[in-house]
Order: C-alpha cells, then structure tokens, then sequence
C-alpha cells in the first residue's frame, strides 16, 4: 500500500524504503486499525469493481490503487482508493431502466456507483468500530 503524506497539491507519496519504514512504524503506532481501514478498501475492490466493472479491457480495473493517507499536525489517517488512469471518471455503465425518456435505459456514473457509494458505506462501518479498536490499542500500550 503507497502511503501518502499531505492532501492536495502539496501531497506527497512516497516509495520505497522510507515509505516501507515510515507504513511499518505508523501500522505498529496504529494497531488494528490501520488493517481494518486496509480490508475496508480491500473489500470494495473485491466485491464492486472487480465484480461490476463495465470496461473488459483490464487496463482501468488494474489501475486501481490503495493508499494510506496520513495528515500531517492532525490526527487524521486516510484509506484511498486512486485510478491513474483519466477516462475512468467519464466511464458509464448501461442497466435496464424503467424511464420512457431514456429508451428504456438509464445510464449510471460507474466511479459513483461501485467505488465512491460503497466506500461510504465502508467509512460508516468504520466509523463504529474504529474508536472502540484504537481505545483497545491504547490500552494496550499504555499497560505494556
């Protein structure tokens, strides 16, 4: 998983041995949660886009990357998940609608559906069990 430090323009993702130290470190600072905000991404990709993703070429589903986002002077830790690739905010998918209008068809933005909604209902997931996991992570540093 890339880790990334910063938002915006002046991010800046590292690789590489110190990224390597840098993830160790914050994973083992982290404790379970760190994991559990990396299978949350991990389940998206699994069970929507490599599921449901309309384009069959393989290039835009292969593209898809995690990255662990770390914000520097809060305690803010982010799971992301990024495309490289442009034309992947332009993809529709085609479903059987039932509008008149549409001809029948009714065409859905594919980063909205199986990336952006799912990974909304992740975070809501997370945002219940993360404080009662790092509050079990604390106490187990604090007692050694």
């Amino acid at each position: 998983m890339a880790l990334t430090v910063g938002k915006g323009k002046s991010a800046i993702t590292l690789t590489g041995p110190l990224a390597d130290g840098l993830e160790r470190e914050l994973r083992e600072m982290l404790g379970p949660v760190a994991g559990r905000l990396e299978e949350a991404t991990n389940r998206v990709i699994k069970n929507e886009i490599q599921r449901n993703w309309p384009v069959k070429s393989g290039r835009s589903l292969r593209a898809w990357k995690q990255t662990l986002r770390v914000h520097p002077g809060s305690m803010v830790v982010e799971a992301t998940l990024l495309n490289a690739i442009r034309y992947v905010k332009f993809i529709r998918s085609r479903r059987a609608g039932d509008r008149a209008w549409s001809g029948g068809r009714r065409y859905r933005h594919v980063l909205t559906w199986h990336v952006r909604n799912p990974m909304k209902e992740e975070r809501k997931q997370a945002r219940k069990e993360l404080p009662a996991l790092l509050a079990k992570r604390i106490s187990e540093v604090v007692d050694g």
